[in-house]
């Protein structure tokens, strides 16, 4: 346990009481390294907050261009990791031992989180930066990723409401205009005139209806459309309530252009711009109107983007330096019975599913429409895509049907034909089952023409296939996973956003272009899954690209070292007093 005078002299803890700081210094386990130990690792998620007890610790830091830096030494009593406790930021610097050992406290972030939950007033009493504060602020979504963190969270400027009010308050003026026409017109007549009486209770109303309406509808809509910067993703959230809603999305690494225009004086003297997010993608473009300068969107883009470069450098550094090490050593000492095998990446996390009712959920499963068999996840068009296709020749076989009925129990006498003429009535039964065999034939066809559009998701491709009945057409388009560039989905109207469907456009490095999922069950979830296994795809590729870089150095390595052993040592000519070799060697030519 750290002694609490200590934690006093820390400024995120000075302003705590001392009971909060008794309930905090328990919490401070002491962990011990030695020499070259690593504490954190650039890139890791923030997981704790050290504080120095013994021994000295370096800071470094790979910059976006590869470059690695030594930015300080810290000795006793210094602290790091108020970002990774309060807000979980991954760590921006490597930090190591330097010295023969070293002792620190260390505050898991886990067990902090679940003392503020017992003492929520606890984090109020804590002295914690203004930028960390205004992070807090920020609004908390269910479906980041582990370890993201949003870095820009805003709306669009407050001029765009008052433009949505714009041809409402207009239309407000004149109704209020009439009804002081039409007030006017009955203190003129003392209330004789009965329609002016009329006309102005009838305009109070609509004008009211009208205002409150209005008003009410364009801060909703106003307030639904949200910019977001992560430090992994770059996200524009559309919004019409209950009818619309779309979700663009880019990975923050394949952002290649970020425009900023600024048109007018109102955009100048209020601050706000157009902002235009270019990706990699074939089609993928971000627009972000009216945005607030304040919230620097284009210049925490470029910061997310050199923060990813750096942890891409660091990695691969770490990686190859940790191959290099572990190869190297089992070819010096290989183990005598088994060799060890490599770990493979970790697993990522499962993307959270939206929660149904039980009815939603049979419906699902009944139809198939998303299905996990193995790796593999396979999506069909939503149900309800299935009943607007079937509504037309299911109507058709019920009304068919029920004629028949009709004549055949005879509910309702409807006389076709004379009683005697059976051909007539033969005809006329074969016509009503040929009828009800087409109209049959119909509703399977379409059937079957939704159940063969199917599209899957694999730990290495994307499939997109599209059948007609009996194999008069069919197209189908894959690709593999690190071609994706960009992922988004749209709910295009009122049905889709009640049952939760909609369309999911995943835009590739090839040809193609694009591959479109439409109508499938929960599409925010799909383009979750998308890109977590396009993530993990990439991640064991670089894996695997390392391993074999390091391999080839290694082999190199062996080469160079045998043809040294193999080479003759030069030695200088010998005198008449005899000879002796020279102090360095140098290869024949």
């Amino acid at each position: 346990m750290i002694p609490v005078e200590q934690l006093q002299t820390i400024p995120l803890f000075a302003t705590s009481s001392v009971e909060d700081l008794a309930l905090l210094a328990p919490l401070f386990h002491r962990a011990s390294y030695k020499e070259a130990d690593l504490v954190c690792k650039q890139g890791d998620e923030g997981d704790a907050f050290f504080v120095i007890e013994t021994g000295t610790l370096r800071v470094r830091h790979v910059d976006s261009r590869g470059v690695e830096r030594m930015l300080a030494y810290l000795p006793p009593p210094n602290f790091f990791g108020e970002s990774s406790l309060i807000l979980g930021l991954p760590h921006d610097v490597t930090v190591d031992v330097f010295s023969e050992d070293a002792s620190l406290w260390v505050l898991s972030k886990r067990e902090f989180d679940q003392l503020l939950n017992e003492y929520p007033g606890l984090k109020d009493r804590l002295a914690i930066r203004p930028e960390i504060k205004r992070r807090l602020a920020q609004r908390v979504y269910s479906w980041l990723y582990p370890g993201e963190v949003i870095v820009v969270n805003t709306r669009r400027h407050w001029f765009a409401l008052a433009r949505l009010l714009l041809v409402p308050s207009i239309v407000t003026g004149v109704l209020l205009a009439l009804l002081l026409v039409a007030a006017f017109l009955e203190e003129m007549t003392k209330g004789a005139f009965g329609p002016a009486v009329l006309i102005g209770d009838v305009l109070v109303s609509v004008l009211l209806l009208w205002t409150v309406g209005t008003i009410v509808w364009a801060i909703l809509d106003w307030r639904n459309d949200w910019y977001i910067v992560t430090n992994k993703r770059v996200i524009h959230i559309e919004k019409v309530i209950g009818f619309f809603e779309s979700r663009a999305e880019a990975p923050i690494e394949q952002v290649t252009n970020v425009q900023e225009t600024t048109l007018g004086v109102a955009a100048r003297v209020l601050g706000f711009s157009a902002l235009r997010v270019e990706t990699s993608g074939l089609g993928l473009v971000l627009d972000f109107s009216y945005a607030p300068r304040r919230a620097q969107i284009r210049q925490n883009i470029f910061e997310q983007i050199d923060r990813v470069r750096s942890r891409v450098y660091f990695e691969r550094r770490e990686r190859i330096r940790a191959g290099i090490r572990d190869d190297l050593q089992k070819r010096l000492t290989p183990p005598p019975a088994s060799v060890t095998a490599v770990a493979a990446a970790p697993a990522p996390v499962a993307v959270r599913q939206r929660k149904q009712t039980r009815l939603a959920e049979k419906l699902n499963a009944w139809f198939g429409l998303r299905i996990e068999e193995g790796n593999a996840i396979t999506w069909r068009k939503h149900w309800f895509i299935l009943l607007v296709r079937v509504a037309a020749p299911s109507g058709a076989f019920l009304m068919w049907l029920g004629a028949g009925i009709v004549q055949i129990i005879g509910i309702i006498p409807v006389s076709l034909l004379a009683p005697g003429d059976w051909v007539g009535w033969g005809a006329l039964g074969l016509l009503w089952l040929f009828g009800l065999l087409g109209f049959g034939g119909w509703w399977l066809y379409n059937f079957i023409d939704w159940r063969n559009d199917i599209y899957t998701v694999t730990e290495d491709r994307l499939f997109d296939i599209e059948k007609s009945p009996f194999g008069l057409r069919e197209k189908s388009i894959a690709t593999t996973l690190d071609r994706v560039q960009n992922v988004s989905f749209t709910k295009p109207n009122l049905f889709a956003n009640i049952f939760n469907y909609g369309d999911v456009v995943i835009e590739t490095a090839g040809l193609e272009g694009r591959l479109v999922f439409y109508s499938v069950l929960d599409p925010r979830n799909a383009t979750q899954e998308i890109f977590r296994r396009r993530n993990a795809y990439r991640e064991q590729y670089q894996l695997d690209q390392l391993r074999q870089q390091s391999a080839d150095l290694l082999d190199w390595f062996e080469e160079y070292h045998r043809l040294a052993q193999h080479l003759p040592r030069a030695t200088a000519p010998s005198g008449d007093g005899g000879a002796s070799p020279s102090d360095s060697s140098a290869p024949s030519g």
